[in-house]
Parts: C-alpha cells; sequence; structure tokens
C-alpha cells in the first residue's frame, strides 16, 4: 500500500526544529510525544508522524515552479516481530542524510550503522521490537544554481530481510507556479569617532525576476552621520527613506518603490567612507543591516547575504577598522 503524506508547509517548517529537538533532546521518546501530539495512526506498518520531515526548497529548470521536497526524519513502526531492512530513497542533490541512524527498541535508543548509504540510497538493517526509526538529515544550499530539473520524491521502504515487502511511505514534492527574484546586500563598514557606521550599503538584483516593489533595506547604526544619497544604474530614484531614533542609533528605513529588474544596482552613498578610530566595545545595541523581502516567500531566492553584522560570532568587532602602519 502506497501511502502519499501531505503536510502543510507551516507545518513542515515547524517540524525541521521539532525533529533535531528530538535527536539531540529527547532519545528513547516519540516524536509526537515530544510535539505534545498523539503521533499518526500506524498504517501498513509506517506511519510518519506529524511535522517530522526536513524541508528542501527548489526551482524548475526555467525558473516558473518552487519545489518544495521532504525527507522524513522519523518513521514510526508497528513493533518488528522479527528483523527487517528499511530502505530510503531521495534526490541526492537536495538532502544529505548523516549517519548513524537512531533506532527506538521499547525504552532503549540504539545507533545503527547503515548497510548502505550513496548516491541517494540509504538501507539499514533493524531489529526485532523496533518502533520508531529517526535519522538527521542537512539540507545543501543550492545558490546560485537551484533551479533542478526533475525533483523527485522522498520514498521509505520496509521489507523483510528476505525481501518481502511490509510497507512504503512516500513524501511528494509539491509544486506552485511562481516569479522567482533574489538580491545580494553588502555593505562596507567604517568605524567614525569609535561608532561602527555604514559607508555604503549595496543591493543588487540576482534576477531571474526584478526585484518586488515593497522590499525594505532596514539599517540600524549609531546616529552619528548624515543620511545616505541614492545611486543608481537605472531611471529615477527607486528608494524613499523613512527614520526613527532611539537611543543615539538611527534606523533607517530604505523601500524599494519600482521594480529592480535583474542586474541592476541599488547603492546607498554616506559621506564618509574611511575610519578615523578603532571601534570601542559593542554595549546592548549592535549595528546591522537586512533586506526584507517583499512579495511572495516561497519566490525567494536563498543567496545568503540578506543581512549584514560588523561583529564576529563571539560579539567582537570585525576589526580594528584602521588601515595597517606603513613602513619607514
Amino acid at each position: 500500500m502506497l501511502i502519499s503524506v501531505a503536510i502543510s508547509r507551516r507545518g513542515l517548517i515547524r517540524g525541521v526544529v521539532v525533529a533535531s529537538a528530538y535527536l539531540v533532546g529527547a532519545p528513547g521518546g516519540v516524536l509526537g510525544q515530544v510535539n505534545g501530539r498523539a503521533p499518526a495512526a500506524t498504517v501498513n506498518t509506517l506511519a510518519l508522524p506529524a511535522d517530522a520531515c526536513a524541508i528542501a526548497r527548489s526551482f524548475s529548470a526555467d525558473w516558473a515552479t518552487v519545489h518544495t521536497a521532504q525527507f522524513p526524519m522519523s518513521i514510526e513502526l508497528a513493533e518488528l516481530k522479527e528483523p527487517a531492512t528499511m530502505e530510503f530513497v531521495w534526490d541526492a542533490r537536495l538532502f544529505v542524510p548523516q549517519a548513524p541512524v537512531f533506532v527506538t527498541i521499547g525504552d532503549l535508543t540504539k545507533e545503527v550503522k547503515p548497510t548502505t548509504m550513496r548516491d541517494g540510497k540509504l538501507q539499514v538493517d533493524l531489529p526485532k521490537g523496533a518502533t520508531n526509526v529517526a535519522i538527521r538529515v542537512s539540507v545543501p544550499e543550492l545558490y546560485p544554481n537551484e533551479n533542478l530539473a526533475d525533483i523527485v520524491g522522498t520514498t521509505v521502504s520496509l521489507a523483510t530481510l528476505d525481501g518481502a515487502a511490509l510497507g512504503q511511505i512516500t513524501a511528494d514534492v509539491a509544486g506552485e507556479q511562481c516569479a522567482p527574484w533574489g538580491a545580494e546586500l553588502t555593505v562596507d563598514w567604517i568605524c567614525l569617532d569609535t561608532n561602527l557606521v555604514p559607508a555604503a550599503i549595496k543591493v543588487r538584483s540576482v534576477g531571474p525576476n526584478q526585484i518586488p516593489v515593497g522590499t525594505q533595506l532596514v539599517a540600524f547604526y549609531p546616529d552619528v552621520i548624515a543620511l545616505p544619497t541614492v545611486v543608481y544604474d537605472g531611471d529615477g530614484s527607486p528608494v524613499s527613506f523613512t527614520t526613527a531614533t532611539a537611543d543615539g542609533y538611527l534606523e533607517l528605513t530604505a523601500s524599494i518603490d519600482q521594480p529592480l529588474a535583474a542586474d541592476s544596482v541599488v547603492k546607498l552613498a554616506y559621506e564618509v567612507d574611511q575610519s578615523n578610530s578603532s571601534p570601542a566595545p559593542f554595549g546592548s545595541l549592535v549595528p546591522n543591516v537586512r533586506l526584507l523581502s517583499g512579495g511572495k516567500s516561497l519566490e525567494v531566492r536563498q543567496t545568503g547575504s540578506s543581512y549584514s553584522i560588523p561583529a564576529t560570532s563571539s560579539g567582537t568587532p570585525l576589526s580594528t577598522y584602521l588601515p595597517a602602519p606603513s613602513a619607514g
């Protein structure tokens, strides 16, 4: 019996977090119970608990459709009366499962090494008494080559050791028409009288469609520098400003008022473009610039360049922002 699993997008996104929490925080538990809900009913020995999939998004080769693919990270079983083999088959461009596989037997969780793990196929032998199989899955970054042909869904099959089928679940690929677009944000930071501020903020449209009206740049930094001027390589000025101040900081919102075609660039240029000091330690406020997407979220390409902060992961400034001393 083939079971087609349909889950809402909201549920899928939430499921990635829940499933990860199960793997690291609740060994031996049942995912549906961790999420506060009963697991799905077992049908033909296999079931997919609610909200238990990793999600990958890509576009069709012609950029006309956005595809959402799923990889089940937790599979429930009727208690196995004999050892069996579980097989995962998936689109290897979209998901990277990680060994070992976690198998629940009664109140215990056991790590099991797959017997096969290559080219979009994973096989693992399950012991008698198994009731749940969980696997960690990562989703690789596809940008800038996220328009893919012939996306396939993920299938999980269960069979006896001599090959007799016990059950199968397929996580189908969902498709929706779209007009995808993308933007790359770059920020040049400088230090002005110990304050970190932007010297230039640049947004480049990477296509294939226009950046839509309603997209915003929001810059947050110490209010010690004049507002920027807009530099645009097209006609007119596509950006309008609104500002707010609090606690010595300025929040500048630059709204995109006209569509920005692929390959066009908008730059916010400040009057000061060189540092004159090293930065003071950060307090409770940290400068940053972020890009807020307009239009449908499914149409936005994940460029990895929608946020800039002049700090390391440990919370210290990225640089002294002063030129290196010259010899002599």
